[in-house]
C-alpha cells in the first residue's frame, strides 16, 4: 500500500526506458572493493558499520572475451566512468540510481559483478536487475506501486457526469 506524508513521499517505479545503453548511473554498496594489486579488505567485526561506497557508472553492453552481448529488458550491464572494477562480494543488492523528475530514483539492483575474477578496466562489468522491469512483482509483494495516474477518458467522463447534473439542476431551478 502506497501513502503519503510530508516525510514519505509516493514511490514511483519507473519503466526499462530509465536504464538505455549510456545512461549515467550512481552505484552503492557496502562490499569489499580493492585495487587489482592490493589484498582483499579483513573481515570486519560483528558491530562494525562498512563504509558505503558510492561509484558514478554507465549503463554499457556487456563485452567478454571480445564479443559483445546485448542484454534484455530484465537485466542491464553497467561500467565504472574510471574503468574499474565496481560490484564485488556485499554488494548485491546494492542500488543503482539516477535523477528522475528532480528525484533520486532506483532503476537498478545488483546481481553480480566481475570483482571476484580481477577483472579490470574496459572488460569490468557489472549485472543489475531491472527495476522497471519488475514493477509488477514489486508492487504484487511488497505494496509499493505506482500510483494510478489519471486517465483522460475517466476524467472525460467525469466532467460529462458534472456538467448533465449541473444542466439537469438548472433545468428543475426555472
Amino acid at each position: 500500500m502506497a501513502f503519503r506524508t510530508t516525510l514519505v513521499h509516493w514511490y514511483r517505479i519507473r519503466d526499462t526506458i530509465d536504464n538505455e545503453i549510456g545512461t549515467q548511473l550512481d552505484f552503492f554498496g557496502y562490499g569489499d572493493n580493492p585495487p587489482a594489486d592490493m589484498p582483499k579488505s579483513p573481515p570486519r567485526t560483528r558491530n562494525e558499520i562498512p563504509p558505503l561506497l558510492h561509484h558514478k557508472t554507465y549503463v554499457s553492453h556487456m563485452v567478454k572475451d571480445g564479443y559483445q552481448f546485448s542484454m534484455d529488458s530484465r537485466i542491464f550491464a553497467t561500467k565504472s566512468v574510471k574503468m574499474n572494477t565496481i560490484a564485488c562480494p556485499g554488494d548485491s543488492g546494492g542500488g543503482a540510481i539516477r535523477k528522475i523528475d528532480g528525484r533520486n530514483t532506483v532503476v537498478g539492483v545488483a546481481m553480480r559483478g566481475s570483482c571476484e575474477k580481477m577483472v579490470r578496466g574496459r572488460d569490468g562489468f557489472e549485472i543489475h536487475a531491472s527495476v522497471g522491469y519488475n514493477h509488477d512483482n514489486i508492487c504484487e509483494s511488497t505494496g509499493i506501486c505506482n500510483p494510478p495516474r489519471p486517465d483522460s477518458s475517466q476524467f472525460l467522463s467525469g466532467m460529462l457526469v458534472f456538467i448533465v447534473v449541473f444542466i439537469g439542476a438548472l433545468w428543475e431551478e426555472k
